[in-house]
């Protein structure tokens, strides 16, 4: 037997795994991401070592404790919230403060699933846990740097770094998955190996709209955007985006209802409708629970086309809704628990539909879903 099974095989396993899974301790144990099992009241029954390089507890100063105890308080209603949508169906995903064992607390992201044991029949909440403090201060530099110099090159460039930091985990996650799939190809059962190349693909999709936003930034904050119109047939194009999001959409059971004749063309710059139209439809996917609804739409109307993209996802409050296409209030739609990410896309998409005498309209409730409602001319001039 080698080192590393004779480790495998000493370490502390909760009873709920069984000995076909020890060969994911040994991954869970050696990633970035903390990685824990509790039981259906919170007690913690299991925790990968590298929580005390993220938060400072070593696993057993935490072991058959509950973590709600370290949460900061204004947090804790949010967290609780959260917990009580947790199903067997599907995966929940929040942000909070949780306290170092240094005495200072450090932003976490907790993605969260319920999980039935087959031997005891007993629910356990399988965890996944990321430090995000880096990328919270780094917000907070974007913020004070637009707050101060507007859109100004300084902005730009801490936009830039907050959006190459996002990348820094996805691109992570597929090296990691990648190697893991080619080291136990011979041991992984094919449901298994279509799950990971499914993470792969949902992962990749993301980063590459992260991407092109990039790439949309510097031309938006120079004012130079060119544009070359072209005949676009709508119902083509969203069908399209939704098929690159096809892994996600199936993987979470998603209902997708499309409702746009075939022949509803506009003229516009096909790059910056495709990027507008795939950041919505993105956000859609990613925010809606299992078996949810997406419905898009597309009708004429004086001389626009009006696309609508309504989902059945997390939603957002009133107060979030002032703030979400606004650079400059990135703080306060931060600190908010249905916030995440950047929210460098939508930013983007206001700019470009704006500059081509457009608009977009948000309309969403908190567990209720969201509806965009994008007007565009039908026919856009060439410019540049």
């Amino acid at each position: 037997m080698s080192k590393v099974e004779k480790t495998a095989e000493k370490a502390a396993m909760p009873a709920i795994l069984s000995d076909k899974e020890l060969w994911n301790k040994i991954i869970v144990d050696n990633v970035n991401d903390i990685v824990g099992v509790t039981d259906i009241n919170g007690k913690l029954l299991y925790i990968s070592p590298n929580v005390e390089q993220i938060v400072g507890w070593a696993p057993s100063d935490r072991i058959n404790l509950n973590g709600l105890d370290l949460v900061h308080e204004d947090d804790i209603p949010n967290v609780n919230r959260w917990l009580s949508q947790l199903s067997n169906t599907q995966e929940i995903s929040f942000e909070y403060r949780f306290l170092n064992k240094s005495g200072h607390y450090v932003w976490l992201e907790n993605s969260i699933k319920l999980f039935i044991n087959p031997d005891d029949k007993q629910a356990y909440m399988v965890f996944i846990t990321r430090d995000i403090q880096k990328r919270k201060e780094l917000e907070q530099q974007l913020v004070s740097t637009a707050e101060e110099l507007s859109k100004s090159n300084q902005m730009k460039d801490k936009l830039i770094t907050l959006v190459a930091h996002d990348l820094q985990n996805p691109i992570y996650s597929v090296i990691t998955l990648s190697n893991f799939i080619r080291s136990k190809l011979d041991t992984i059962n094919k449901q298994e190996l279509l799950d990971f190349i499914s993470q792969i693909n949902d992962t990749a999709q993301n980063s590459f709209i992260l991407l092109e936003n990039l790439i949309l930034l510097d031309k938006v904050n120079g004012r130079d955007v060119s544009l070359n119109p072209e005949k676009i047939k709508v119902k083509k194009l969203i069908s399209d985006n939704l098929l690159l999001l096809k892994d996600q959409i199936s993987h979470k059971e998603l209902e997708v209802n499309i409702q746009i004749t075939d022949d509803l063309c506009l003229n516009a710059d096909f790059y910056i409708f495709d990027t507008i139209i795939k950041n919505i439809l993105s956000n859609a996917a990613k925010y809606t629970h299992n078996k949810g609804q997406i419905a898009v739409s597309a009708v004429r109307n004086d001389g626009n086309v009006i696309v609508t993209i309504k989902d059945t996802g997390i939603g957002m409050s009133k107060e979030q809704q002032k703030y979400i296409f606004q650079v400059d209030t990135r703080k306060r739609l931060n600190s908010m628990s249905t916030a995440h990410g950047s929210g460098l896309g939508l930013i983007i998409c206001k700019d470009l539909i704006a500059q081509q005498g457009g608009s977009i309209e948000v309309e969403s409730n908190i567990k209720k879903g969201t509806k965009f409602t994008i007007t565009f001319p039908q026919q856009v001039k060439k410019s540049g």
